[in-house]
């Protein structure tokens, strides 16, 4: 049984760094990626970058026979031909991803090859981020590795995963794992642990933190700016002033005001 919910909390965990590997234009795109490309195949080549990413480009559709143009992407291809027969894979459709008005740093298939490097370079990466005790640590783990040139004689060296695209990561998926995993498991000491990490983050810089900061607020961290975001999105933006802390006292205020 403690099997099967390790399993399980590591397939959660997949799906939802995939997801936050889109940084939210690509969000659900990069999901579909995952759920139609089963962990278990990918583990039974982690030791080749190469067929983890030709897996991974091959199911998101955007590898074909048709873009299959240059010796790599050829190379890639044909292996995953080879390899979509062997684990009866269907790839997805190219036209789920969004590619206009993008920065070159957030393509579509750049975000997927880093992705194949994050899963080649760490063997047990759900146990190792649940067990990192400093922000340090996650931050190690998240950053992209090269080895020899030997590794990259078939597949392209991927564009390196920049900090605040890690930080994102850390915000979104790994430390709300750390959290929900600690309380699961009821490990008080964790779930403070989880918190602390998410105060040390830097804050988030948006329009809508920025216009939390317009109106006065002072915003240490991303634990700050979580939680206004939160506000923001159930109580801001639908309306609910009056069910908010923060609105029943600019309604306080208001009130006084009047008389």
């Amino acid at each position: 049984l403690l099997s099967i919910t390790q399993n399980s909390w590591t397939h959660a965990f997949y799906i939802s760094l995939a997801h936050n590997f889109g940084f939210h234009t690509n969000g659900i795109a990069f999901e579909t990626l995952a759920i139609q490309t089963p962990l278990s195949c990918l583990l039974k080549h982690r030791d080749s970058l190469f067929q983890v990413t030709a897996i991974l480009l091959g199911q998101s559709g955007l590898l074909n026979a048709d873009t299959a143009i240059d010796g790599e992407r050829k190379a890639l291809w044909n292996e995953y031909e080879f390899l979509s027969k062997k684990f009866s894979l269907t790839p997805m459709h190219a036209s789920l991803w969004k590619k206009a008005r993008m920065r070159p740093q957030n393509a579509p298939e750049v975000r997927i090859r880093q992705f194949a490097h994050i899963l080649y370079q760490s063997e047990h990466l759900f146990s190792q981020l649940m067990e990192a005790q400093t922000l340090t640590e996650m931050v190690e783990r998240l950053t992209l590795k090269y080895g020899i040139d030997s590794i990259y004689s078939h597949v392209a060296r991927p564009m390196p995963l920049g900090r605040k695209s890690i930080e994102i990561l850390l915000i979104n998926t790994i430390i709300p794992y750390h959290y929900a995993y600690a309380h699961a498991q009821q490990n008080t000491t964790k779930i403070n642990q989880a918190i602390a990490l998410l105060e040390q983050v830097p804050k988030e810089d948006n329009t809508i933190i920025r216009q939390w900061a317009v109106l006065g607020q002072h915003i240490a961290s991303a634990a700050d700016t979580q939680a206004l975001l939160h506000l923001y999105q159930n109580y801001c933006q639908p309306h609910r002033c009056f069910n908010c802390h923060v609105g029943q006292q600019v309604f306080a205020h208001k009130q006084l005001e009047l008389f």
